[in-house]
């Protein structure tokens, strides 16, 4: 393109030097002509050639991104943890112009590829003051200067950045960031690409997790499905049936009762992703009367939830398996197993409460407790609750776990203060 640019205006160099001096004023306007219509055409090719680069650089762009999307896909099945993450910033790295490639939380950095990873290493706390912009403000921060970035390392290579928020569920949970040797490689171009990336990112997250919510559910249902026909839950309902049938018909019928209720809600409440608390209850109501029929004056429970809590939206199976865990490990050899369930709301979220006065949890087990593979029983898991209560919700939310042997346990379950009615 130059060099025709170039040719041509050679040509009409040429062409005014031989046109001009004659005095015709025919030969004059005949030039200005020609003139006009080489300038037309040199600006059309111009015109074409600016539109065909831009063209092939959106190309080049989506192709890049494609390429991108293809790679990370697999590692975004994990979520986002120091493992995937890592893997996600060598990826766009090498893609990419930037010398280097971070990820983080809210909190800290989670990966780091590129120039500058001998001191910028996974784990650290965030200490640049433009991504904690980036993550308050919600919107993409541009750094041009070695002194905004704020690394403490005078020799760090670092010396501009591309910094882009990752929302999910209409909250930053995260930053991407490009890192520069120079700020004027910070062009439009790769602005916007950085962009497209970052929106990438949340829409592989949002995949993923839907994927990974949809694959706890049907764990969930079906393990609560299981519980139904598990023999020994099966058996001891019977048997208790068979004990009430001539001294106390009324009861067996009860128990009847209760047991089709909570068979009902099995299956109903497994096609929901929320139910409101008063269902949820209603649930765990059926549950625990039919463990009272078993047990008699040796169990007892108070539900001390408010109407307004029984509105609440909540995932369905979160109370049950709290509640049996309570009964099946926790239930005292001498004394009643007292079991109270209520409701409070703190500054930043809502709190479900199941308190117990059993035999409690050993100090150095009450962490393992909610460790992915652990819990057991009829129900779904404590660890399995705790787990897609995180993943719907955000690792601040979940499950709390208070307990002494011999002076009962307390978990508290906490949500947002603001859930939407359908995920």
């Amino acid at each position: 393109m130059f060099y025709t640019s170039l040719a041509i205006a050679i040509l009409l160099l040429v062409s005014l030097a031989i046109f001009w001096p004659i005095k015709s004023t025919l030969a004059r306007t005949g030039y200005s002509i020609f003139v006009f219509l080489v300038l037309f055409f040199l600006l059309t090719m111009i015109r074409e050639r600016i539109e065909f680069e831009a063209e092939r650089a959106r190309a080049d762009q989506a192709r890049k991104i494609l390429r991108i999307a293809e790679a990370t896909l697999p590692f975004l099945r994990q979520g986002l943890n120091l493992s995937s993450a890592q893997k996600i910033a060598e990826v766009m790295l090498h893609e990419m112009r930037a010398i280097a490639v971070s990820v983080t939380d809210r909190k800290r950095i989670l990966a780091f590829a590129g120039m500058g990873s001998d001191h910028h290493y996974p784990g650290k706390r965030i200490i640049t003051q433009a991504t904690k912009e980036a993550l308050a403000s919600g919107t993409i921060t541009l750094v041009r200067s070695q002194e905004d970035i704020g690394c403490p390392n005078p020799n760090c290579p670092l010396k501009a950045a591309i910094i882009v928020p990752i929302r999910h569920d209409s909250r930053v949970e995260g930053t991407l960031k490009f890192y520069y040797s120079q700020p004027d490689q910070i062009a439009e171009s790769e602005i916007a690409l950085c962009e497209g990336l970052g929106h990438l990112l949340e829409t592989q997250l949002e995949l993923s997790q839907l994927q990974r919510l949809e694959t706890l559910a049907c764990q969930s249902e079906l393990k609560a499905l299981q519980s139904q026909v598990n023999p020994h839950f099966f058996f001891n309902v019977l048997n208790t049936v068979i004990s009430y049938c001539r001294s106390d018909p009324l009861e067996a019928r009860k128990i009847l009762l209760d047991f089709s209720n909570f068979f009902r809600a099995t299956i109903e409440h497994g096609e929901e992703s929320l139910i409101t608390l008063d269902a949820e209850l209603n649930y765990l109501t059926a549950y625990l009367e039919l463990e009272k029929a078993r047990f008699g004056d040796r169990l007892q429970y108070s539900i001390s939830v408010s109407r307004r809590a029984r509105a609440w939206h909540v995932p369905p199976f979160i109370l049950q398996p709290l509640v049996e865990n309570a009964i099946v490990h926790g239930f005292p050899p001498n004394r009643t197993l007292f079991i109270e369930i209520r409701d409070r709301v703190t500054e930043n979220a809502r709190v479900i409460e199941v308190r117990d006065n059993g035999t409690g949890i050993k100090r150095e087990l009450v962490d393992s407790v909610l460790k992915k593979g652990t819990g057991s029983g009829l129900g779904v898991g404590m660890s399995l609750v705790n787990e897609r209560l995180r993943l719907l919700f955000g690792d601040e939310y979940g499950l709390r776990i208070e307990s002494r042997p011999s002076d009962g346990t307390v978990v508290q379950v906490l949500m947002p203060k603001r859930i939407r009615a359908k995920l």
